[in-house]
């Protein structure tokens, strides 16, 4: 806010829009060739912090010194206001852009919301879903589970009627054909069976089909059964008697009468159970093997049933995964039209946010005094009369003395110094006029070469020029001791030869062995790619704005150990990129990345870009040119504006200075030229 507060665009802008710059008071202290906004911006200071306890706080102080005293409050005024409008102005217009994209993408995304509600409607019109609440029943998953119990259940059954088959089969095949193991047969049959094997062999056996006959029979049946099977045991106990007491013993004789009674009885009751005589006696074969049968029917039926329920099983189990697949869309759905309709009531809630503060500043800036009526500095009153007293002596001088307050001019390496506070390390010959200088660029020109011929340490390194860079590399490592410094390269004004300058220097630190990456950080007028003959498509705008990497967008080739990053596209607010963390952020990295990092920044009076970069870098080197009528104010300009952001100045080189020109000959300041050549 400073720079803006002393910058060309205010001062001028206030100055035309009162008519400031045509009021006498000023007309009369201008040069020919000079313009009221210089002279305004010459004598206008803005300092910042207050007095005392006070000195660090965010106030900013604007002084201008003027010889009317209503005149210096009208000038002041109209800066002041100027400034306010102007960045008013520029928050008005962040503000409404801000309004229009957030309210496009309002109204995009309530076109998205809509098109996902009708999407999903359609979806649950098409799929088989009963219910969308979370958590809901699966029938066809319920089903499928009742259908596996159901299996499971069958399974047991089978593989024990499997076993108890197996186990009646291997029982009758042991006890054979013989009569005393009859009951062992019939005790095989279980209790679950009993009844159907009674009824099965009844009808099988039996020959009446009278209803009544029929309501009977089973009586009949299990009487004879119970009759049939008291013959059996006493014909087993017969067969025991016999070998133990022998056919003679009277418990033989008896088991055997009671045997020939129950058989006469059996033979009379063969007419009531309706058995022919022709048929052949039911015995415990006949009803074995009806069992057998009964129970390989049943595991036939069990299996039919399993291989069934199977088939049930499958066609079940797929309708279960794919009703899952969607309700699993389902939910995805839902998911989604719910994160969109949080994203649409941020972005209204955001919005009404905006509108309310569309109209309000986004910084505070209050007058704390207006500008007063200009109060008299000078002369004081001490001084008067000191003049009063040497007006004699001061008279005899006068003309010496106006003739060195009207010129501007500086004449000397140590007017800059004095100007900069800081030490000119080197001097520069002017390349059209300095003869030596012109024979080695016309002997580049002629190759037609790539790279400028101006980069004279490229193309003829045993020239005067390439060894003047030498000396320059060698006095800015010794004084700085660079390891991973970063360096920006500016000048007050533009023509003073900055780029140049820096092509040359990042050509011979690279020819040193040091790793060099010189950066075109004047994203307004760029040169570092038209000196070099490299392509712009790509470069710091776009690392900038994070289109691309940095490591994708250095350029190289040019000679070893050096690497280039051109300015890239022209960005609509350069001053914005160069203020961003990124910038910040990308220094960082390439201090660590490279030994030296040079930035060739644009022209410090021209505009503010080299204001925000000079309070980034590690130092700035100053190349200036003495062929400028108001050199001095503008230097001082430039220094105050180094001053103001807390720059270092590493050094000042002095370009396009003649042979003839002894005033800027080496001799005059500190430093032994010679031994640097030597170290170098």
């Amino acid at each position: 806010h400073m720079s803006m507060l002393q910058s060309k665009r205010i001062v001028e802008a206030a100055l035309r829009k009162e008519s400031l710059d045509q009021i006498p008071s000023i007309a009369s202290k201008l040069d020919e060739d000079e313009a009221a906004v210089d002279y305004v911006l010459d004598n206008l200071k803005v300092s910042r912090g207050g007095e005392g306890a006070a000195r660090n706080a965010r106030v900013l102080s604007v002084v201008f010194r003027h010889t009317d005293a209503q005149d210096c409050q009208r000038v002041t005024a109209a800066i002041l206001d100027e400034y306010r409008e102007f960045v008013a102005e520029k928050f008005r217009d962040v503000n409404e852009e801000a309004v229009g994209l957030i309210d496009r993408a309002r109204l995009e995304l309530e076109s998205d919301i809509e098109k996902l509600s009708n999407d999903y409607r359609e979806f649950r019109n098409d799929v088989p879903l009963l219910s969308a609440t979370e958590g809901g029943a699966n029938v066809y998953a319920m089903q499928y589970e009742t259908l596996s119990n159901e299996l499971s259940a069958l399974t047991i059954n089978i593989d024990e009627s499997r076993g108890r088959l197996s186990l009646v089969k291997d029982q009758l095949k042991r006890l054979g054909d013989a009569d005393a193991h009859q009951i062992e047969k019939l005790a095989l049959i279980d209790e679950q069976n009993a009844a159907r094997l009674g009824i099965l062999v009844t009808v099988e056996r039996g020959e009446s089909q009278t209803a009544a006959f029929q309501a009977l029979q089973p009586e009949r049946i299990a009487g004879a059964t119970s009759e049939y099977n008291s013959l059996l045991t006493l014909k087993s106990q017969l067969a025991h008697a016999m070998q133990e007491h022998g056919p003679k013993h009277p418990a033989v004789t008896k088991l055997q009468s009671q045997i020939n009674e129950m058989d006469a009885f059996l033979r009379d009751r063969q007419g009531v159970l309706g058995v022919n005589d022709a048929d052949a006696m039911l015995t415990p074969d006949d009803v074995m093997g009806a069992y057998v049968r009964l129970l390989e029917n049943d595991l036939t039926a069990l299996e039919m049933r399993r291989a069934e329920l199977v088939k049930q099983i499958a066609w079940v189990e797929g309708k279960a995964k794919e009703l899952v697949d969607y309700e699993l869309e389902d939910e995805q759905r839902i998911r989604e039209m719910a994160r969109s309709e949080e994203l649409y009531d941020s972005i209204v809630s955001r919005l009404k946010d905006i509108n309310m503060q569309k109209d309000a500043s986004g910084l505070i800036q209050e007058v704390i005094e207006e500008p007063e009526v200009g109060k008299k500095v000078a002369p004081k009153p001490v001084l008067a009369a000191a003049i009063s007293v040497f007006v004699a002596t001061l008279l005899s001088g006068l003309s010496l003395t106006l003739s060195e307050l009207t010129d501007r001019k500086v004449h000397s390496a140590r007017e800059f110094e004095g100007i900069y506070q800081a030490k000119v390390i080197s001097h520069l010959p002017d390349l059209e006029s300095d003869r030596d200088a012109r024979l080695s660029l016309r002997k580049v020109a002629a190759g037609n070469p790539q790279v400028s011929p101006y980069v004279i340490c490229l193309h003829d390194r045993k020239s005067r020029m390439s060894e003047a860079f030498r000396a320059i590399r060698t006095q800015l490592l010794l004084k700085l001791n660079l390891e991973r410094k970063v360096v920006a390269v500016s000048s007050p004004n533009p023509g003073d030869g900055k780029s140049t300058v820096s092509a040359n220097l990042a050509v011979s630190l690279a020819q040193s062995g040091k790793s060099v990456l010189l950066i075109d950080c004047d994203l307004r007028r760029p040169a570092v790619h038209t000196i070099f003959g490299l392509s712009n498509g790509v470069g710091l705008s776009n690392v900038l704005t994070e289109e691309v990497d940095f490591q994708d967008a250095f350029q190289g080739g040019v000679t070893e150990n050096l690497s280039l990053l051109t300015a890239g596209p022209s960005p609509e607010s350069p001053a914005e990129l160069l203020c961003s963390e990124r910038f910040r952020g990308l220094l960082e990295v390439l201090k660590h990345k490279f030994d030296v990092v040079l930035l060739d920044c644009p022209p410090m009076l021209a505009v503010t870009d080299p204001t925000i970069i000079a309070s980034l870098v590690d130092s700035v080197l100053l190349v200036t040119t003495c062929l400028d009528v108001r050199g001095q104010p503008k230097a001082r300009q430039c220094n105050r504006i180094l001053e103001s952001c807390g720059a270092s100045v590493a050094g000042i080189i002095v370009n396009r200075t003649s042979k003839n020109d002894t005033s800027y000959d080496h001799d005059n300041y500190d430093g032994d030229y010679a031994e640097y050549l030597e170290y170098a």
